[in-house]
C-alpha cells in the first residue's frame, strides 16, 4: 500500500496507484497563479484529481467547521472547488504527459459521513 497524507488525515492506495502531492509549490510552478487539488493519481488508465476537506481536523475551530457545513450546503464549496480542477487539469495538460482518460471524483461529507 502507498499513503498519502494530508493534515491529519493518511490515505492508502493500492500498490500500482502513485499518488502525487499536486499543491506543493516546488512541484507546482505555477501555484501563484493557478489553484491546485491536493493530489493526482492515476488508476487503471484513468487520471483522477483529489482535493481533501475534513472538518474533523483535531485543530479545526468549531466556528470553521460551521463556515465550511454552510459551504458545503449551500454549494460555495463546489463553485470554490471548480477553480481548483479546472487549473488542476489546465496545469496536467499543458506540463504533464496525460496517459488514458481523466475523471473527476466529487465527495461530499454530510454529519460526518462520505457520500459520492
Amino acid at each position: 500500500m502507498t499513503a498519502f497524507r494530508e493534515g491529519d488525515l493518511e490515505i492508502e492506495f493500492p500498490d500500482q496507484v502513485a499518488p502525487r502531492r499536486f499543491d506543493d509549490p516546488v512541484t507546482h510552478k505555477l501555484s501563484r497563479c493557478m489553484k491546485a487539488v491536493d493530489c493526482i493519481f492515476e488508476w487503471n488508465g484513468d487520471t483522477y484529481f483529489l482535493e481533501i476537506k475534513d472538518p474533523d481536523n483535531p485543530i479545526s475551530q468549531a466556528e470553521g467547521r460551521e463556515k465550511f457545513l454552510h459551504k458545503l450546503q449551500s454549494d460555495v464549496l463546489n463553485n470554490d472547488l471548480k477553480y481548483k480542477y479546472r487549473d488542476s487539469f489546465l496545469y496536467r495538460g499543458i506540463y504533464l504527459t496525460p496517459t488514458g482518460t481523466t475523471g473527476c471524483v466529487l465527495t461530499r461529507v454530510e454529519n460526518g459521513a462520505g457520500s459520492t
